[in-house]
């Protein structure tokens, strides 16, 4: 099994030797953006240095990608990695935000479950520009299969409105998108539950 570590700082080492100690496994990438650590690493452990995370996320020689960044890119980065169906290891804490951990465990069972026969939709990755964009699912309700309810917030921003209208231009026929403006304060939010 081929590991690649994504982030070269110093507990991407405990996790370059924890990998180096399994039988069957091997260290064969790493990923960072400042580029003198990736060097290092790459150096010191005798391994590729990716020059971007879309050329390691595209290698389909690598089996699972350990996430040693700073605490608050691993659910982002995590995602992203699941997203392209990889396996993943997040160095502790999994992520800053109980949402985050939700959004990174929820990912995980839709990617690699076989009970689960789905994909995950995420309209910002692929209509707002540079990604800029929130869409929290809670916020967003079927209310029938042409009619779709969302608040617009804290957690679902305009330009997420704006990336789920594109995203619904792509299916075919007649779509109705209900957005409410929600206020900051007192957070407010849409959910069924």
């Amino acid at each position: 099994m081929n590991f690649a570590i994504y982030g070269c700082g110093n507990i991407a080492k405990v996790h370059a030797e924890a990998v180096m100690s399994i039988e069957d496994a091997r260290l064969v990438g790493c990923f960072d953006m400042y580029v003198p650590s990736r060097a290092a690493f790459s150096e010191k452990y005798g391994i590729k240095a990716y020059s971007s995370a879309r050329e390691l996320i595209d290698d389909p020689e690598i089996d699972v990608i350990s996430v040693c960044t700073p605490n608050g890119t691993h659910a982002d980065i995590a995602i992203q990695l699941l997203l392209a169906n990889k396996n993943v290891v997040i160095e502790k804490p999994m992520a800053t935000t109980v949402r985050d951990r939700e959004s990174i465990l929820l990912n995980a069972i839709y990617t690699h479950s076989p009970i689960f026969d789905v994909k995950t939709v995420n309209p910002v990755e692929q209509y707002a520009p540079n990604g800029i964009g929130r869409v929290e699912g809670g916020d967003v309700l079927i209310a029938r299969h042409d009619i779709i309810l969302s608040g617009c917030g804290a957690r679902t921003s305009v330009e997420g409105i704006k990336a789920m209208v594109e995203h619904l231009k792509t299916k075919g026929g007649h779509r109705h998108l209900i957005s409410q403006e929600l206020p900051l304060e007192p957070e407010s939010f849409i959910h069924l539950d």
